[in-house]
C-alpha cells in the first residue's frame, strides 16, 4: 500500500463550517477597514516636522505680546523659532513620546487647537486679573458709600 497516494477525507460539521464562514467574513471586514485606513492616511498630507514644531512655538511670542511683554516677545523672532525647532527635532526623535508628538503634529492633529488654547490663556489670565481689580474697586465704592451714609446718619 502506497502511503503517499492515500487521501484523507475530512468531514466538517455544520458548526465548523459556520465558524470558518464567520472567520472569513471577519477577515474580509478587517481588510476593508485597513484599506479604508490606508486611503485616509494617504489623503492626509504630512506637515514637515520642523515646520510643525515651529508653528507650535509661534505661540510663545504671541502669548508674551498679549501679556504685555513686547520686549521679551521680540527675542522669539522668526530666525530664533527656526533655530529652536531645528535643534528640538533631533531631541524629540530620540524618545518615544517625542516621536509620537512629532507624528501627531505632522498629521496636523491638534496644532490649531493647541495654538488656540495657548493664545487664549494669557487673555483669560488677564481677564481674571482685571476682574479681581474691578471687584476690589466696586467693593471699595460700596464700602465708601456705606461709610458716607453712616456718617450722614450720625450727624
Amino acid at each position: 500500500m502506497d502511503i503517499e497516494n492515500t487521501q484523507t477525507v475530512e468531514i466538517k460539521s455544520d458548526e465548523q463550517l459556520a465558524s470558518e464562514r464567520n472567520l472569513d467574513l471577519s477577515i474580509d471586514d478587517k481588510a476593508d477597514i485597513n484599506a479604508s485606513a490606508e486611503n485616509a492616511n494617504t489623503e492626509t498630507p504630512l506637515i514637515d516636522a520642523q515646520t510643525a514644531l515651529k508653528d507650535v512655538l509661534t505661540i510663545v511670542p504671541i502669548g508674551l505680546t498679549l501679556a504685555g511683554l513686547k520686549n521679551a516677545a521680540a527675542a522669539w523672532h522668526d530666525d530664533a523659532l527656526s533655530a529652536i525647532s531645528s535643534a528640538m527635532l533631533p531631541v524629540l526623535q530620540k524618545y518615544a513620546f517625542g516621536q509620537k508628538m512629532i507624528a501627531y503634529l505632522q498629521a496636523g492633529g491638534g496644532v490649531a487647537e493647541g495654538v488656540l488654547i495657548m493664545a487664549l490663556y494669557p487673555v483669560a489670565a488677564a481677564t481674571y486679573a482685571g476682574y479681581l481689580v474691578d471687584k476690589e474697586l466696586i467693593e471699595k465704592e460700596v464700602n465708601d458709600a456705606a461709610d458716607g451714609a453712616s456718617n450722614d446718619a450720625g450727624n
